[in-house]
């Protein structure tokens, strides 16, 4: 149940406040941008945002009001939205983000026009060589990027307003989103990361004040959950790389494979011995020790012919089930590792009490590779 402070701060909020005092100049600038865009979020939705937008530009742009009848609400760009309407209330705001803000303007009104004008030429009874001037390649990522973080801008004012939890790896690996995209999707996830984290740490009375409605403990668990994304954007990118389509070549022999691969061939103060580089060829499992960090990984394969190898790096492996851990005591732990059967080595890293990290595939002149299973 609220408390009856939340109750007065949710009364003052409910008036939109004041743009006079966005002042570029100012170092509460950004603070005070932030608690502008804040309360639009909480108090505003989407169609607002999107009603916001054709007021600017029947205002400031009219003669291509036509062309922003065609951009539907799922292509705008919510914060812009927002911008928008600071604008049209005279806000002054600072030469970086009206770059942005008016990047993002003509790439909408760029693709409501090709709209307009593909529309045009439907009607035409004469069929004439296409001639319209469609949104380029990079136009058209750049709309479905905005597109796809706009979806995870309402996921988290669900998250917000309703406790819905969100998985981004799931989300990105259940759309299928292009590999491409995770780039500008990690540069989003650490923008609002620093926000959140300026938020929880910060004694500033204004902007505490500004996220009033978003209890202390759930800021902390957004704050934890955008660390959660840029791990996924990071998984994700590996998903895609080990699983995208490889190109029908003959298949190389396994030494050709391994040429490239420079690892270490015996650690004499743990007393260790590498296995032999060609048996990573087909590999269904293959556990790695890198005596300089002490992480101990584990790949696993999830195609029928096992994995292969390209320069210095195992290919055909599952994210999913493939990770590392740092050890504590790399003696003991690696002695029980070489002892344990095909039913221990399913749990063997998860029973080792350090943090599960990423793996990448690569192996270097500080890695012992200690067990193949084919």
């Amino acid at each position: 149940m609220a408390t009856k402070k939340q109750h007065d701060a949710g009364k003052i909020l409910q008036s939109e406040p004041l743009v006079s005092r966005l002042d570029p100049t100012s170092e509460n600038y950004t603070i005070t941008l932030l608690r502008l865009n804040n309360w639009y979020s909480t108090e505003k939705t989407r169609a607002d945002a999107y009603k916001y937008y054709a007021q600017y530009i029947k205002t400031y742009r009219p003669a291509e009001t036509k062309f922003f009848s065609e951009v539907e609400e799922r292509d705008i760009h919510i914060t812009y939205g927002w911008m928008c309407r600071m604008l049209l209330q005279g806000a002054n705001i600072s030469e970086k983000h009206l770059k942005g803000f008016n990047n993002n303007l003509d790439v909408l009104l760029d693709l409501g026009k090709a709209r307009f004008i593909e529309k045009q030429n439907a009607v035409k009874v004469v069929v004439k060589e296409e001639t319209t001037k469609r949104p380029s390649i990079q136009e058209a990522m750049k709309e479905k990027i905005s597109e796809t973080i706009g979806e995870l801008e309402n996921s988290l004012d669900e998250y917000v307003t309703q406790d819905k939890d969100i998985n981004l790896y799931n989300y990105l690996k259940s759309n299928q989103v292009p590999a491409p995209y995770v780039s500008d999707i990690k540069t989003w996830s650490q923008k609002r990361l620093d926000e959140f984290t300026e938020v929880v740490d910060s004694k500033d009375s204004q902007l505490i004040e500004g996220y009033s409605n978003i209890n202390k403990r759930k800021l902390k668990n957004i704050v934890k959950m955008f660390e959660s994304f840029l791990e996924d954007c990071d998984k994700y990118g590996q998903f895609k790389k080990a699983n995208r389509k490889p190109r029908a070549t003959r298949e190389k022999p396994a030494a050709v494979q391994v040429k490239s691969i420079k690892h270490k061939l015996k650690d004499e103060e743990l007393n260790l011995t590498s296995a032999k580089a060609i048996d990573l060829v087909g590999a269904e499992q293959v556990w790695l020790f890198n005596t300089k960090t002490r992480k101990l990984a584990v790949y696993v394969s999830e195609s029928t012919k096992g994995m292969s190898v390209k320069g210095t790096a195992l290919q055909n492996w599952s994210p999913d089930k493939s990770k590392q851990k740092t050890l504590r005591k790399p003696a003991e732990q690696i002695k029980d590792l070489m002892a344990a059967g095909k039913v221990k080595l399913r749990t063997f890293l998860d029973d080792i009490k350090s943090k599960q990290q990423a793996v990448n595939g690569r192996i270097n002149i500080d890695t012992i590779i200690l067990k193949i299973i084919r």
